[in-house]
């Protein structure tokens, strides 16, 4: 069941152990809200939507791999795009380590250099040597 949440240190928690990098944001994520997803009192999944610097971004999404597949992921970003378009956002953008899913979803590649600079991706020192972001951004007009 997807509710939404203030608990960010569990959030954040999910995210780290799902492989997400935190914390090399170049600017505050200010985190606009947060969704989780629970079953059986487990927190099984979860998305923020976040403002920095006037640009609406998918601050974190993941879900624990035995519930993916399973149309969660999709829910979730979903609840994220949704507060945004509600929000006046134009567009929102993230950066994907599996762009396949945000592709289904209707986002559509971009590059570092045509993005706003408030993803930590732009200054990683393994970026593009251990991990491949895509940045990639949807239209909501």
């Amino acid at each position: 069941m997807i509710t939404t949440t203030k608990q960010q240190e569990a959030v954040d928690a999910l995210f780290l152990d799902q492989g997400l990098e935190m914390g090399n944001e170049p600017v505050d994520r200010n985190i606009q809200k947060i969704w989780i997803d629970m079953e059986d009192g487990e927190l099984v999944g979860a998305a923020t939507l976040g403002l920095r610097e006037g640009h609406w971004v998918v601050d974190g999404i993941a879900v624990l791999p035995a519930y993916r597949k399973s149309k969660r992921g999709s829910r979730l970003l979903q609840k994220v795009v949704d507060e945004a378009r509600n929000r006046g956002a134009a567009r929102i953008w993230l950066v994907a380590k599996s762009p396949g899913f945000f592709e289904k979803e209707g986002f559509s590649y971009t590059d570092a250099e045509h993005s706003p600079p408030v993803f930590g991706c732009s200054h990683c020192d393994i970026r593009d040597i251990t991990c491949h972001p895509r940045w990639m951004l949807k239209d909501l007009l």
